[in-house]
C-alpha cells in the first residue's frame, strides 16, 4: 500500500484538529480493518452461493451515497508496510497530532499517556511528576527474535512482585503508585528521557528492533537487568520474568470527569449512538485523553466501537451493518439545524498503528439526509435473500455494487474498485 503524501496526511491532521476545537464528534472502530488477502477472500467467495450478499443491493439508497463518500478518496490513511519507530495505536498518533496542531502540546512535549490512565482509572497521581506506565510481561525466546508477551488477563501486581520492584528502584531514583486495579506507575520529579512502544503493539513482533530508546535508557536498562535477576531468583506467581515501560511525558493541567457516552442498543431502531456510558471495551488512555481534553475547555465527544472477531463473511457483513448504522446516528447527531451550521464530525478505522480516518468538516453536512435502514432492517437484510441480483446482473462484477465500496472502506491496501 502506498502511503499518503506528508501534505494530505497535514491536511487530515488539520480537519481532526479543527473538529476538536469546534466540539465536534468522532467514532473509533477498533480492528475494524482487514488485510488484502481477507478482502480477495470475500470477493472469491461472494461469486459463489452467499445469497446474503444480496443485502447490499436491498439497503436504502442513502447508504450508497454513504459508502460513496466514505470513499479512498476521502480518506487519510497510515502505512501498513513497516510500524513506526515507536509503534502506538492509531487514536494515539493522531491526536498527539492534532493536539500539537492546537497548540495543546508543544512540539517537544510527549503526551502523558500513563498519566492520563492512570487519572483514567481513579489514581490521583501527582500531576507535578513525570509519570510511566509499567506492564509485566514476559520474554518469548526463539532462534529468530525475542517477543515480547503481556501478562494476562491483567490482575493486580502480587505483594511479592511489588516488593521485588520497590527493591530495584534505586537504579532509577523513582517511585512506585499503584492503581485501584492494580497497574503499576513510576513517578518521577525530573524528566526521565525514555521512549518506547506502547506494549499491545508489540505483541506478535519482534521486540528486540523496538527497544526503549532515549538519554536515559541505560539506566532503564540497569534497573530492568537487576529487577529480571531478582524475579528469576524468586519467582512471582503471575510469571513475570520483566517490565515494560511506555507513555512516558511531561505533566500537564488536570483534566476534568466526563460523561463518556458509547452505543449501547444493538437492537434498536432509534438513533442509539450517544446514551449511557458503557466502558467495558474502551482503552483506558483514550478515557484518560477524553477527560484532559474536558478539563481544557475541549467539549469533543469521543466515541468507542471494538469490532468483533467474526468467523465468517456474513458475520463481518453484520458487524458493518452496525458500524453504518452508527455512523447514520452520528451524522443525524451533527447536523445541522435551527439554521445553525452542522458541527464536524468523524470516523476512524483502526487496527493497531494502522488506519482510515474521515473526517466531515462542519456545516450543513446531512440537513436533507433520507431516513436510513434501523439496525433491525440492516440486521435482518442479511437474512432470508436470494440470489437474484447475481445470476441477473452478474453479482460483485457489477461496477457500482456497494459490496466493492465497503471492501474498499473496510480494507488495508488501496485498490480502486469503484
Amino acid at each position: 500500500m502506498t502511503p499518503p503524501s506528508h501534505s494530505s496526511n497535514h491536511n487530515q491532521i488539520k480537519k481532526l484538529a479543527r473538529l476538536i476545537d469546534r466540539a465536534g464528534s468522532i467514532l473509533v472502530v477498533d480492528a475494524a480493518l482487514i488485510s488484502p488477502s481477507e478482502r480477495e477472500q470475500i470477493e472469491r467467495g461472494s461469486r459463489g452461493e452467499t445469497p446474503w450478499l444480496d443485502a447490499m443491493a436491498q439497503w436504502d439508497p442513502q447508504l450508497h451515497a454513504m459508502l460513496a463518500e466514505l470513499s479512498l478518496k476521502s480518506l487519510g490513511w497510515g502505512s501498513l508496510q513497516q510500524p513506526p519507530e515507536y509503534p502506538k495505536p492509531a487514536y494515539a498518533e493522531l491526536f498527539e497530532a492534532s493536539l500539537r496542531e492546537l497548540g495543546l502540546l508543544t512540539p517537544q512535549q510527549q503526551p502523558p499517556w500513563a498519566y492520563w490512565q492512570a487519572t483514567a482509572e481513579g489514581l490521583a497521581p501527582e500531576p507535578q511528576r513525570h509519570w510511566m506506565a509499567v506492564e509485566p510481561c514476559q520474554w518469548l525466546v526463539s532462534t529468530q527474535q525475542v517477543q515480547l508477551r503481556l501478562c494476562r488477563p491483567h490482575q493486580p501486581l502480587s505483594p511479592q512482585l511489588v516488593k521485588t520492584i520497590k527493591a530495584a528502584l534505586d537504579w532509577l531514583d523513582a517511585s512506585l503508585a499503584l492503581s485501584p486495579s492494580g497497574r503499576a506507575y513510576l513517578g518521577f520529579e525530573k524528566p526521565f528521557d525514555l521512549q518506547s512502544a506502547w506494549p499491545e503493539t508489540l505483541e506478535g513482533l519482534g521486540a528486540d528492533g523496538f527497544l526503549p530508546q532515549g538519554s536515559q535508557a541505560g539506566d532503564w536498562r540497569r534497573f530492568v537487568t537487576e529487577l529480571e535477576m531478582a524475579l528469576a531468583m524468586t519467582p512471582d506467581s503471575s510469571n513475570t520474568q520483566s517490565l515494560w515501560p511506555w507513555g512516558m511525558g511531561a505533566p500537564l493541567a488536570p483534566g476534568s470527569p466526563v460523561t463518556f457516552e458509547k452505543e449501547t442498543g444493538r437492537e434498536e431502531s432509534g438513533s442509539a449512538l450517544f446514551q449511557a456510558a458503557d466502558l467495558t471495551n474502551v482503552p483506558l488512555p483514550f478515557q484518560g485523553l477524553h477527560q484532559w481534553l474536558a478539563g481544557q475547555g475541549q467539549r469533543v465527544n469521543m466515541q468507542w466501537r471494538s469490532f468483533k472477531k467474526v468467523q465468517s463473511v456474513e458475520e463481518w457483513l453484520a458487524e458493518w451493518a452496525l458500524v453504518l448504522a452508527d455512523i447514520q446516528a452520528l451524522r443525524r447527531h451533527c447536523m445541522a439545524a435551527n439554521g445553525r451550521p452542522g458541527r464536524p464530525w468523524a470516523v476512524l478505522l483502526q487496527d493497531q498503528w494502522s488506519y482510515k480516518l474521515y473526517v466531515q468538516p462542519e456545516g450543513r453536512n446531512g440537513q436533507a439526509n433520507p431516513a436510513f435502514p434501523s439496525r433491525v432492517g440492516l440486521i435482518e437484510s442479511l437474512r432470508g435473500l436470494t440470489r437474484k441480483l447475481f445470476t441477473s446482473q452478474g453479482g460483485i462484477g457489477k461496477k457500482n455494487h456497494p459490496l466493492l465500496k465497503l471492501l474498499q472502506l473496510a480494507s488495508w491496501d488501496d485498490r480502486n474498485t469503484g
